[in-house]
């Protein structure tokens, strides 16, 4: 199952000289039916997939405005990579051994 980070954490990190290495993100349905994308992000300096937690509460950070997202991921996060797409609960998702399950 994949962790979560804060994204102060990810970026203490980043001055360490960490680097994100892969990025998956999922597709999800919410309650009213419209989609929120869900970014995980492989970082080099643990193992496995985190998503980016909530400020406040407890969740997971999603975004409504896929393109907002990857302008993040790009500027903000400086990963310029391959940004795998899969909705949540497809058989290509389903597959994917590193990444067993996702919120």
């Amino acid at each position: 199952m994949a962790g979560m980070m804060q994204e102060a954490d990810i970026r203490t990190c980043f001055q360490a000289g960490g680097r994100i290495e892969n990025v998956l993100i999922v597709a999800r349905r919410d309650e009213a039916g419209g989609v929120e994308h869900v970014p995980y992000l492989l970082p080099s300096w643990r193992r496995g997939f985190v998503a980016i937690g909530l400020f406040r509460g407890a969740g997971v950070r999603a975004y409504r405005d896929l393109t907002r997202l990857v302008r993040f991921i790009r500027d903000d996060l400086s990963y310029h990579g391959t940004i795998a797409l899969h909705e949540k609960g497809s058989p290509a998702f389903a597959k994917l051994r590193s990444f067993r399950t996702a919120s």
